[in-house]
């Protein structure tokens, strides 16, 4: 299955020389669709590998999360579990999902790559409640690529099921600009609290 392109827009509207942000989607039979971003940040890899990561960071630039806790392991181990909550617009109800995720330093080339994988699981202790839709995300991962100390290649790949009654029509258009809004938020970020 190939990639579609879906959007190519400066990472940084309002900034001249701006590096481009392109998204991608691709259709999976049966499934809900996956969308791809790639751009380069001007940061280094593990400053970028932290705020995907860590949930104090998160809570900070993820769009309309409300809650992000870890259950169990760590970010310095490379595997921890956590639960997330966000805060929807309505006539759409709130979401929450529990999450294992890995984070995998290798190198390619000599250069640094850090990998952070994200995958829905069910927890004992987080069951779904009455008051969240208990979304699915199959699969989102970030790959950081170093190009130098300072700068850095970021691809995301998402594949995430809001649930509830959406139509699949509905979720499809919903996770349309999830890229760009991701890699737009990320960067905004990265330069508030990087240095």
């Amino acid at each position: 299955m190939s990639w579609e392109k879906v959007d190519e827009q400066p990472l940084e509207p309002s900034v001249s020389g701006s590096p481009m942000a392109v998204t991608e989607s691709q259709d999976v039979p049966g499934q809900i669709r996956m969308f791809r971003g790639t751009t380069r940040l001007a940061f280094g890899v593990d400053a970028i590998a932290l705020a995907v990561s860590a949930p104090e960071a998160r809570m900070k630039w993820v769009e309309r999360m409300a809650e992000d806790r870890l259950i169990d392991g760590s970010i310095e181990s490379g595997e921890w579990t956590s639960y997330e909550a966000y805060d929807l617009i309505w006539p759409v109800s709130n979401r929450d999902y529990v999450f294992r995720q890995t984070l995998e330093k290798s190198e390619q080339d000599g250069k640094n790559r850090t990998v952070v994988s994200v995958a829905s699981i069910e927890h004992p202790d987080f069951p779904p409640t009455s008051d969240r839709v208990r979304g699915s995300l199959p699969t989102c991962v970030f790959t950081l690529d170093e190009v130098s100390e300072t700068e850095t290649d970021l691809k995301v790949v998402v594949q995430v099921d809001p649930g509830g009654s959406l139509p699949e029509f509905v979720k499809n258009v919903i996770q349309k600009g999830w890229a760009l809004k991701t890699m737009r938020a990320l960067n905004t970020y990265m330069g508030h609290h990087s240095g």
